[in-house]
């Protein structure tokens, strides 16, 4: 996990250098997944320009669509209230066509898994945890989401493995995770271990 995050951190640097009309499909998803860590709304549509982009060079990228829907879930799950509809929408309508491009992406499953958790679809929402799950188990940031999201569907004990083992994969950034970690001791009644 340490050595993917600086891998596409290498890769960052190196493509800042090229002009924006020369980059690969990847480059653009790269690009765009690192705007969706600013988690503003400029930052968005920033990210939506480059997966549109990565659309534009391959309508089959999967990875693509999934970006799109990231886009729309941060604005409704974190930004755009007033927008609630559409955004809801946009989230599970580009998840669902990247699921259907490539039915192993697993952030496409997560995002379904999100979106049908909060629209109270609690059978689908597990469905698509759990596929996310067996789809990239070692991923910290799925497993991050889906521990989050196994607190609120009552799973906790199953919660804090998965916590455990994003401590465990990525211990030099695991301390970007605490939130999670406090948030299912709190659950759990743990309150002191929740505090600290």
């Amino acid at each position: 996990s340490s050595l993917q995050q600086q891998l596409k951190y290498d890769l960052l640097t190196h493509i800042r250098k090229k002009p924006p009309v020369k980059l690969t499909v990847y480059e653009h998803w790269l690009y765009g997944m690192e705007e969706l860590k600013t988690g503003s709304l400029e930052a968005d549509e920033k990210a939506r320009i480059h997966f549109q982009r990565a659309i534009e060079i391959d309508p089959e990228y999967s990875l693509a669509y999934s970006g799109m829907s990231l886009t729309y879930f941060n604005e409704w799950s974190c930004q755009l209230w007033e927008r609630w509809d559409v955004c809801q929408k946009g989230a599970f309508e580009w998840a669902k066509k990247a699921i259907e491009l490539d039915e192993q992406n697993y952030v496409a499953a997560l995002v379904l898994g999100r979106v049908y958790m909060y629209e109270a679809e609690y059978e689908m929402s597990e469905h698509y945890l759990r596929r996310a799950l067996r789809l990239n188990p070692n991923d910290t940031d799925n497993l991050t989401q889906i521990a989050s999201c196994f607190v609120f569907l009552g799973y906790l004990k199953e919660a804090e493995k998965l916590y455990n083992k994003v401590l465990q994969l990525n211990p030099i950034y695991g301390s970007q995770h605490h939130h999670i970690g406090a948030l299912i001791a709190f659950e759990l009644g743990e309150y002191e271990k929740s505090i600290a």
